[in-house]
């Protein structure tokens, strides 16, 4: 198992940024036991809700704060390929749709150019103080 950790992006303190293991392999505790040697207090870790399972950070001591708004990706029709909304801001929808109206929202010249709007389910937000 590895972990990562920085300086929180959204909040003061520092952020437990990935933690996995290796394909095939579940280490019994091993959050815990990583996040034991890290120092620096409060940590938060953010979860995505599809995937990932509460009781594994709350076994670790992290307290579940809450779950934040759904984000959403675009996926042109027919295709399964999801992009994240930060490439289709709508100062670079110019350089990226074939017919790009400046009159139109971000999501009106995406519908126009055959995107469709998907949402996930949000973040879990985990505090460890």
């Amino acid at each position: 198992a590895a972990a990562s950790f920085s300086v929180s992006r959204f909040r003061d303190g520092y952020e437990l940024t990935r933690f996995a293991s290796a394909l095939g392999h579940r280490v019994l505790g091993g959050l815990s036991k990583l996040i034991a040697h890290y120092p620096n207090r409060p940590l938060v870790s953010y979860a995505n809700a599809r995937f990932s399972v509460r009781d594994s950070y709350e076994a670790a001591g992290f307290s579940y704060m809450h779950t934040s708004r759904p984000a959403y990706f675009y996926a042109k029709h027919g295709s399964c390929v999801l992009h994240n909304r930060l490439k289709f801001q709508k100062h670079k929808l110019p350089f990226l749709l074939d017919n790009f109206d400046p009159s139109l929202s971000e999501k009106d010249n995406m519908k126009a150019n055959g995107y469709t709007m998907w949402f996930d389910k949000g973040n879990y937000v985990f505090l460890l103080a």
